[in-house]
């Protein structure tokens, strides 16, 4: 796997970062590219100016997910599974609690457990209780498969599954290597990467709403904007290949709010997975066996999502030992429970807590309130919270750093905290390479104002590797932010004396372009004024 675009640009950069750190902690090797090794490794691909990137040769490849259904289906008749080939028009419930679910031809199934996992279809054909929809953005998405003759193919035998960003492009690519299909022929296929809130141009693909926009987008002949866009893109960077034929491929991709997948009980007995977001071919067994596990038992059952996550502040003694209440109110009440996790020491300076708690149903979470029932000051960042009814994760953020304290000189003995909105931004500070600019406690927090006059406050911004170290970009993503319009300005403020310096700052609304905030005060930030200045307010 390649992943390649121009140095400086925050979304290739937060690529490289997270593969890096991903290669160090399971001690993989993972190649630097530059326009030398790309010249030398795969001379038919020219890259744009001043690209980089990285490649992992042991983890290139790419899903077959013809093979992978095939293989599924197989499975599953040996196990018994009996497949009906008709389209499912509506689900209702019998009155000895079983669910009837009736099909196209007239036929009918009833079942006392369901899953219904229908991707773009889901909020169709009446298929889940009480007519309820799903919050999900349907984008009618294309793909082209560029036809290759032999000598192409040889050629292009070592070519890498690619992420590329485009220079001056917005949005990004993936390319897989060239694969003979079922027809004899082979193909490099080029797709568009799909970031959740990505606001579509016409040339990549556009929103659909009813079943009538879904079945005309597949049953379409072709889209000539997207098959120039395509076709652009292969002769800047193949320029020496001339493909045999190009094939336009349409689909529908479900996308949520979150980015992340909706897996979760609608009801008793009824689960709904919905909401792949462009990646269900990466995640598809791992997701059905989730489903499976769950309603087979009755109750969720996966231990990759946590109800509550507590983010402790890295700040100099953040952490506490004493006993903390959480108080989760929602649109139909309130409930509060202590958190705790027997045996473990929880709330630990830096450190991330889960907490898996069983409560009533408050429906929608509007806002939660933290409280400390002893006298040893706690400092948090942020606490998530989701359930079983309400499963998007709702992040709420401790914006005026308060400690947690029952000795009012320390801190406060309640907390209490709301969501500033839905939207998700990408703050991105590159660190200087001047002498001592690296921070390990500069107790970094932000204020964003847009051109819609709202401000996104953050609480304290700490790195994943606990510091911000000379040269490297850092990735922090803001989620349950306020619309901001066009973000306009940026005011950083430091809570430590760790002088901390930057070069620039990128914000971007994810998905969107970045507005790039260079340093202009050209100056150290620190809460010691022997250092630095403790505040900054750079606008665009």
């Amino acid at each position: 796997m390649a992943v390649i675009g121009p140095e400086g640009d925050a979304i290739v950069d937060g690529y490289v970062t997270t593969t890096d750190n991903f290669c160090e902690k399971e001690g993989l090797i993972c190649e630097k590219v530059d326009e030398n090794f790309i010249k030398d490794r795969w001379s038919y691909f020219l890259p744009c100016e001043n690209c980089y990137g990285r490649f992992s040769k042991k983890f290139n490849g790419y899903i077959s997910v013809r093979n992978l259904v095939k293989a599924c289906q197989s499975v599953a008749e040996k196990n018994g599974v009996k497949r009906f080939f008709e389209v499912a028009k509506g689900i209702t419930k019998e009155a000895n609690g079983c669910y009837k679910i009736d099909l196209e031809n007239g036929h009918a199934i009833s079942s006392k457990k369901i899953v219904v996992a229908c991707g773009s279809f889901t909020n169709f054909y009446n298929l889940l209780p009480g007519k309820k929809q799903l919050d999900l953005q349907l984008i009618g998405h294309t793909v082209l498969k560029f036809e290759l003759d032999e000598e192409a193919v040889v050629k292009m035998a070592d070519m890498p599954s690619m992420i590329y960003k485009p220079k001056l492009d917005a949005s990004y690519i993936y390319i897989l290597p060239p694969i003979r299909y079922p027809n004899g022929k082979t193909y490099l296929k080029i797709g568009h990467v799909v970031r959740p809130n990505f606001q579509y141009k016409d040339e990549l693909g556009t929103p659909l709403e009813t079943l009538s926009d879904v079945q005309k987008w597949y049953c379409q002949e072709d889209y000539p904007n997207a098959r120039k866009y395509f076709k652009r893109h292969f002769k800047m960077m193949y320029p020496d290949v001339e493909p045999v034929s190009e094939e336009l491929d349409f689909c529908v991709m479900a996308l949520t709010t979150s980015g992340k997948q909706m897996i979760g009980f609608v009801e008793e007995n009824f689960l709904v997975a919905a909401g792949g977001n462009g990646k269900s071919a990466k995640f598809g067994l791992q997701i059905g066996k989730i489903c499976a596990d769950s309603v087979v038992r009755g109750e969720w059952d996966c231990d990759l999502l946590d109800p509550e996550d507590f983010k402790t502040s890295s700040l100099t003694h953040s952490g506490t030992d004493s006993e903390i209440h959480i108080k989760i109110r929602g649109e139909k009440g309130v409930v509060s429970s202590r958190i705790d996790n027997s045996g473990h020491d929880d709330f630990q300076a830096g450190h991330t807590d889960n907490f898996e708690l069983s409560l009533g149903d408050v429906g929608r979470i509007t806002g939660v309130e933290l409280v400390t029932h002893g006298g040893d000051a706690f400092l948090f960042n942020w606490v998530s919270v989701r359930s079983s009814v309400d499963t998007d994760t709702t992040y709420f953020y401790n914006v005026n750093r308060n400690w947690l304290s029952r000795d009012t000189d320390e801190g406060v003995a309640m907390v209490t905290l709301q969501s500033q909105g839905d939207k998700t931004y990408i703050v991105s500070p590159r660190t200087g390479t001047v002498t001592h600019a690296g921070s390990s406690n500069v107790g970094l927090s932000m204020v964003l104002e847009g051109s819609s006059g709202k401000r996104a406050y953050t609480s304290y911004l700490d790195p994943k590797e606990g510091s911000f170290e000379e040269g490297v970009l850092d990735n922090f993503e803001l989620r349950n932010m306020p619309d901001l319009g066009s973000v306009t300005c940026v005011t950083l403020e430091a809570a430590e004396s760790d002088a901390w310096y930057f070069d620039v700052i990128a914000v971007e609304e994810d998905g969107g372009s970045a507005v790039l905030f260079p340093n202009t005060y050209r100056k150290f930030l620190s809460s010691d004024s022997s250092e630095g200045i403790t505040s900054m307010r750079l606008c665009a």
